[in-house]
């Protein structure tokens, strides 16, 4: 069985390695400062997602799927930069690391994983999930 990793790419995302049944591994994304704006650090993530790859027996155990961008018209030029940016960084990360991966809209695991879920916005209802889901991940 492959590891399953999913990303939530933004400067406040989270890394997460499911290695099956109730066996998780979670990091907080590598940031740092670039012209007074936080970006996401090239090397500390990708450390991330090879300490995943190791832990999940070599890097082709390893399948990594990560929220891709996509058009919102109520953003502003500024949001739909970041997001776009963030985006291609995890795009050219993980070819250039030699990654198995795919990009996923927010809306189909949104729509599947927040089934049975009260509505609120993406984030509470995502940590909603994972106190539902995770027991072992109740430090979140």
């Amino acid at each position: 069985m492959k590891v399953i990793t999913g990303i939530d790419g933004g400067v406040s995302g989270e890394v997460v390695g499911w290695f099956g049944g109730e066996i998780w591994e979670a990091h907080r994304v590598v940031v740092t400062r670039e012209h007074e704006r936080r970006v996401l650090d090239i090397y500390g993530n990708l450390a991330i997602l090879q300490s995943l790859a190791e832990r999940a027996g070599g890097i082709n155990r390893l399948f990594v799927v990560y929220e891709g961008s996509r058009k919102n018209t109520e953003w502003g030029i500024k949001n739909s930069f970041a997001n776009g940016q963030n985006h291609e960084f995890w795009r050219v990360l993980l070819t250039l690391g030699g990654f198995e991966f795919l990009s996923v809209d927010p809306k189909t695991w949104q729509a599947y994983c927040f089934k049975g879920i009260p509505k609120a916005k993406p984030k509470e209802r995502a940590l909603k999930f994972v106190q539902k889901n995770c027991s072992d991940l109740a430090w979140l």
